[in-house]
């Protein structure tokens, strides 16, 4: 909440000092944003502030659960002091080594410095490297599966996982914009590998993230406050080809399915639920015969189902209000909601969920 409560008005002269404390530079990227509107400029500007504020709790249990994790791990193989074992050094590239040197130089400051000092003085950068693919055969091939009881991950993709998150991390540090992130997913990725290292530490955390409640207040032009489509779509999706069976179709554990042409042009939002009515009007009654999951594919049920061309396509910047009007058309079902500017799938929208 903010310290004074009472509006806070711009004037000229106002909004000159403003942009003249945060640099002409600085404040430009969010005014091209804003249309060069300037009062909506600076309430994206204190958006983007907010948001950065939201997402420092998570990244920051995220941080240190993780540390902490490794640090367990190597104890267990190298002995407590991980960072003076030069079976452990050996392992490091140049750069990783130079952390620890400079992790251990903050630290002199202290008569006996332990190894949480050291721990504590070591950058999230270090943290992330260290699932590099140089570290892959002598660290991680036969740790991961300790290192992440939770949910199994290869090193490839928690590294992968943790990059994503480190980005989002400094770009917070050195206060950069971030509203034109899909924030959604962002904290999503922090979630799932919080819950690679502790489910009971993801759900604490979750519960008490205040993320999702500052995206719904993203100003919009007009005056309106309110969240994007790309905040509220649900990405738990998979893109097909037509011809893929339904048996592939039935193991996935998304909830909607793009189905696609060879060109990549959409037909349809498949959801399980169609696959199966699909596959009962199949059965042979008489004869309490099943039909073969080979056999079927996304074309026959999207055919037979009559759910060809159910969707809109919508900019995930888009407000959520557009979205009374685009299920008003007859045959819409789904919204798929997309990257206006590198045209990626963000998520689906069905016109079921009354709250979007």
């Amino acid at each position: 909440m903010a310290e004074c409560q009472h509006p806070f008005s711009y004037d000229e002269q106002v909004k000159y000092n403003l942009k003249t404390s945060l640099s002409t530079k600085r404040f430009h990227a969010y005014l091209l944003k804003a249309g060069f509107d300037e009062n909506h400029a600076i309430q994206l500007y204190l958006y983007n502030a907010r948001l950065s504020k939201s997402f420092l709790f998570p990244i920051h249990i995220l941080e240190i659960t993780l540390r902490n994790r490794i640090h367990q791990i190597l104890a267990e193989d190298f002995t407590q002091n991980w960072h003076q074992n030069p079976d452990f050094l050996n392992i490091l590239t140049t750069q990783s080594r130079s952390s620890i040197d400079t992790a251990i130089a903050r630290t002199r400051h202290k008569s006996k410095p332990e190894i949480d000092d050291i721990i504590a003085s070591l950058t999230f950068d270090f943290w992330s490297n260290l699932f590099r693919p140089e570290y892959d055969r002598l660290l991680w091939q036969s740790r991961m599966k300790r290192l992440l009881p939770q949910r199994p991950f290869s090193r490839r993709d928690f590294q992968q996982l943790l990059a994503s998150i480190n980005y989002l991390r400094n770009r917070i540090a050195h206060h950069e914009p971030i509203h034109y992130l899909n924030l959604s997913l962002e904290h999503s990725n922090i979630m799932e590998a919080l819950t690679a290292c502790c489910q009971t530490t993801a759900n604490w955390t979750k519960s008490h993230s205040t993320v999702h409640q500052v995206l719904r207040t993203k100003p919009n032009k007009g005056g309106f406050a309110g969240p994007l489509l790309q905040d509220r779509c649900d990405n738990n999706f998979k893109v097909h080809i037509g011809n893929t069976s339904c048996k592939v179709v039935t193991e996935l554990t998304q909830r909607f399915i793009i189905c696609v042409d060879n060109e990549n042009h959409i037909n349809a939002v498949v959801e399980m639920d169609h696959i199966g009515r699909h596959l009962l009007s199949l059965v042979d009654k008489d004869h309490m015969l099943l039909c073969d999951l080979n056999d079927e594919t996304l074309d026959s049920v999207v055919k037979r189902q009559s759910l060809n061309n159910n969707f809109i396509e919508l900019d995930g910047f888009d407000n959520l209000q557009c979205l009374a009007d685009s299920f008003k058309s007859k045959g819409i079902k789904y919204a798929i909601i997309r990257d206006g500017k590198q045209h990626t799938f963000l998520g689906v929208i069905a016109k079921a969920h009354r709250r979007y």
